[in-house]
């Protein structure tokens, strides 16, 4: 008899157990689902600005983008600082049919026109996965809490095990907005990527070239 109830009291717990765990998933799912659903509406946006500040805590390095694209028009202006304050500034601006770079430097300012290589900035998905299927399992041993930061209410998220999220080998944690979907803060390893867009509010101005005269050619 005794055996018989010691077995139904583990029985009881492994259940307990069980149901605690399929409902932590299940929570993460839903959550998760939702804040997917919800930046679904801002990536197709094609007039947009970024702002991404990258700080390097291994070195003091930080990079500054400030990103705007209306269409098939961008401009780029990245500035990157490194440990000893010494700042180098590259904007480029692609209307669409051609790309122009210029370098801002200490000692020096060049140009190169009609360039190659263009950077661009996407608006994506953090919790992106192929499916369904993969959202759950990710979701499986989550931690996703509730926080404030920089004035906007928030999930912080860690041990999300998605193939297509970006992974540290230390230290992985996103902050995702609760009332768009979108990351504005990312913590990997050494790295903290810090970002704030901004929808239908570019203007023309900001893909006027700066004065090629000042410039040296490339």
């Amino acid at each position: 008899m005794n055996k018989k109830k010691t077995f139904k009291i583990i029985l009881l717990i492994i259940l307990i157990v069980l149901a605690i765990f399929v409902l932590y998933t299940l929570r993460n799912f839903i959550i998760v689902k939702s804040l997917q659903n919800k930046i679904a509406q801002y990536t197709s946006i094609s007039n947009f600005s970024a702002t991404i500040n990258q700080t390097f805590t291994d070195d003091s390095t930080n990079v500054l983008i400030n990103y705007y694209q209306d269409g098939n028009k961008q401009a780029v202006i990245l500035q990157r600082t490194d440990s000893n304050g010494e700042v180098i500034k590259m904007s480029q601006y692609n209307n669409g049919e051609r790309c122009d770079v210029f370098w801002d430097a200490k000692d020096s300012k060049t140009a190169q026109l009609n360039a190659a290589n263009t950077i661009s900035v996407q608006l994506t998905n953090s919790l992106e996965t192929d499916n369904d299927w993969q959202t759950l399992l990710a979701c499986t041993f989550a931690v996703i809490k509730s926080t404030n930061y920089n004035g906007k209410d928030c999930y912080s998220i860690t041990n999300y095990m998605s193939p297509l999220f970006m992974n540290g080998t230390e230290k992985n944690e996103v902050y995702v907005d609760k009332e768009t979907g979108i990351a504005i803060k990312n913590i990997m390893d050494n790295q903290i990527t810090e970002k704030e867009y901004n929808f239908n509010t570019v203007d023309e101005a900001v893909f006027t070239e700066p004065d090629i005269g000042q410039y040296t050619l490339k």
